[in-house]
């Protein structure tokens, strides 16, 4: 089992009867422990796409601004349609990227293990009115892009049990088990 390190980070407190602010500071808390403590170097590949579809669309309606503005309407009437609908699809792209390829993953990140560098994906989610964090774990080999099927790890946990009553995340037991998590995974990765 690997070394447990209590980070040393101010305490962070959620109101503990909002379920979707649990589970945003579960969320950074592991990134934070998987990119931190157990390096693992994080892929921003989800963030970078949603980003540049984003700013295109918006760079598409800033040029609409400055072009009309210059421009008396008659003669940017089309541009400004064209750069309207080129927003509404950059847009769509963005939205239809997270909702299809990101979908409920938080964290995308890769470490050398035994020579042979792997690429560990964590998805989570939580289920209205059920106080319990589900954590999808797949740790799988980076060169090794074959079409078989990645090997994922399911676990949950309540929600309570790494809050203290005051609503204080409890970095110790959010660590303990996410360490015993990932130990499991990186002990059955396919070699």
């Amino acid at each position: 089992m690997a070394e447990l390190t209590t980070t040393t980070s101010p305490p962070v407190t959620a109101t503990k009867y909002n379920l979707k602010e649990m589970e945003v500071l579960c969320s950074e808390a592991l990134e934070k422990y998987f990119g931190q403590q157990r390096g693992y170097k994080q892929h921003h590949t989800h963030t970078d796409v949603k980003l540049v579809l984003g700013y295109t669309a918006c760079a598409l309606a800033a040029f609409d601004f400055v072009y009309t503005w210059k421009k008396p309407f008659e003669e940017t009437c089309w541009s400004t349609l064209l750069c309207v609908v080129g927003f509404v699809i950059f847009s769509s792209l963005a939205s239809l990227y997270t909702y299809l390829v990101e979908k409920d993953t938080i964290f995308v990140g890769s470490k050398v293990l035994e020579d042979q560098k792997f690429v560990l994906s964590v998805s989570s989610r939580t289920k209205p009115g059920d106080e319990h964090y589900y954590l999808t774990l797949s740790l799988r080999p980076l060169q090794n892009q074959s079409q078989a099927p990645v090997p994922t790890h399911s676990f949950s946990q309540s929600l309570g049990k790494w809050f203290h009553e005051s609503g204080q995340l409890d970095m110790a037991a959010i660590e303990h088990d996410l360490g015993r998590y990932l130990d499991e995974v990186e002990a059955k990765k396919q070699g």
